[in-house]
């Protein structure tokens, strides 16, 4: 198994969280033997190689998770959701604020791995109070603040065109100011290029002010939707 097929299965929760490099490594090597000995075999056992196509099983006290062998099945850059992100001086992140929901571990980037969301009540005109849109994200897996520090680096390949229209923020990670504020951060276009920004929850969020939603990657499109529906 390389090292793609083990990022994958981190992904996905198939490994625990906070094991070693050479924890993990057991703990397929066991899953692994759980299978083979389940196995029952009456002819003689031969060695073949698998087809390039053909799935690995890791046997699990769950149902079984298949890693296809193809190394185009996970391709990208891969980001680190859970680990600490920026922090500008005199903010906070205190765990009792943030969304249960939120996007954590390794997402791997790709052209439609993320979404805009609106919640109905920014749509038509319509306006919601931070504080109350927090409580309607409960259950998206909203993007944190990692992924939008991680696209400034390199705004002009990380940033979909479709962001351009829309003030996008990243409400899995939801910041204390020093003045006691919630807030939460954003990526905006102005005059001069790309860069972050911030709302406190006290302000109203419209159809401008989508989500950043974290969503696995469904194809091989090489290339960024035309749209957040696309």
């Amino acid at each position: 198994m390389d090292a793609t097929q083990i990022e994958f299965l981190r992904l996905i929760g198939a490994i625990p969280r906070g094991l070693t490099v050479t924890e993990e490594m057991e703990f397929i090597r066991r899953q692994l033997a759980k299978t083979a000995a389940s196995r029952t075999v009456s002819a003689p056992k031969a060695t073949i190689a698998p087809s390039v196509h053909e799935p690995v099983v890791i046997a699990r006290s769950e149902p079984a998770i298949i890693v296809p062998q193809s190394r185009s099945a996970v391709s990208g850059p891969i980001i680190d959701c859970s680990a600490p992100p920026y922090i500008p001086d005199g903010w906070v992140i205190r765990p009792e604020d943030q969304i249960a929901s939120a996007f954590r571990g390794r997402l791997i980037w790709t052209p439609d791995c993320v979404r805009l969301h609106l919640a109905n009540g920014q749509r038509n005109g319509g306006q919601i109070r931070g504080f109350d849109l927090k409580g309607i994200l409960e259950g998206q897996p909203v993007l944190p603040a990692n992924v939008l520090d991680w696209q400034l680096e390199d705004p002009n390949s990380r940033i979909p065109p479709y962001f351009q229209k829309d003030t996008v923020f990243y409400w899995g990670t939801v910041y204390c100011d020093r003045g006691g504020d919630l807030c939460v951060r954003c990526l905006d276009l102005s005059g001069v290029g790309w860069d972050w920004g911030w709302y406190g929850l006290g302000a109203d969020w419209s159809v401008v002010n989508p989500a950043a939603v974290g969503w696995p990657p469904r194809s091989s499109r090489t290339t960024w939707p035309a749209s957040p529906g696309a």
